[in-house]
């Protein structure tokens, strides 16, 4: 009986953080109470807390929940003495392709991803039935200019700041190549040209050496190079006074 009701609190707690995640999803953090949690989980507020402390109790477990097995396996994809690392990036993949499946919004939303997900899992499946340690898929084609006229007729404004890094560089590098675009704000953060590093710690302990698998052969922007806002277009106010931010940007073109 004991060992039935530990069944039914560990069912109960999963079905929970199934209904925190839809919430998230929905809401978004902020905008979620553990009412709301409780309401979408058919549980009253006195089960949730049964289970947690409190909201961030709730997001902690269940970013856990998802990411602590992939850290497992990323680990052992990374480890020398692992005999099967692309089995394992294999694995973090399916892993990954399921999740997105059984998310009817991305499915609706994404499909594209899933299927070039599902080539990079293909491609992993031949590349150890053929017991290859590496394999290369074909980049994706480049599109020819038309000569189209640009359809924006206006000014475009991309507003940034110092959170702007990693994947928010990318998108500027592409932004700002088309026309229209400038950029309004704040100076951003910079990378360099080395994708997935390693960090490894020398045996002095005093420093550590890092190197990326990874580089950008063909990017514009150099190691260590953010984006700055043309004169007149930085912002010195608050970035997180929303009106007076609204107000700057609306007088760049009176």
């Amino acid at each position: 009986m004991a060992r039935r009701t530990k069944e039914e609190a560990e069912e109960t707690r999963a079905h929970i953080l199934d209904a925190a995640e839809r919430v998230f999803y929905a809401n978004g953090v902020s905008g979620t109470s553990l009412a709301d949690i409780a309401s979408a989980a058919g549980v009253t507020r006195g089960a949730i807390y049964w289970h947690f402390q409190n909201k961030v109790d709730v997001f902690q477990a269940m970013l856990d929940r998802r990411m602590l097995p992939q850290e497992e396996l990323a680990r052992a994809c990374e480890s020398e003495d692992e005999p099967d690392p692309l089995g394992n990036m294999r694995q973090l993949l399916v892993q990954l392709l399921a999740r997105m499946q059984a998310d009817p919004r991305f499915v609706a939303e994404s499909g594209p991803v899933i299927e070039q997900t599902q080539a990079i899992v293909a491609a992993f499946d031949s590349a150890l039935a053929a017991n290859q340690p590496t394999f290369t898929m074909p980049g994706r084609p480049s599109v020819a200019d038309t000569g189209a006229a640009n359809p924006v007729a206006g000014p475009v404004v991309v507003l940034v700041d110092s959170g702007c890094t990693s994947g928010c560089l990318d998108t500027l590098d592409l932004l700002t190549r088309l026309p229209n675009v400038r950029l309004a704000g704040s100076v951003t953060a910079e990378d360099s040209i080395f994708i997935e590093p390693t960090v490894l710690r020398l045996p002095s302990n005093y420093a550590e050496l890092t190197y990326g698998h990874k580089a950008w052969t063909t990017r514009q922007r150099g190691n260590d190079a953010p984006f700055t806002p043309a004169q007149g277009l930085a912002y010195t106010g608050s970035a997180t006074d929303e009106a007076a931010v609204r107000a700057w940007v609306g007088a760049l073109f009176q």
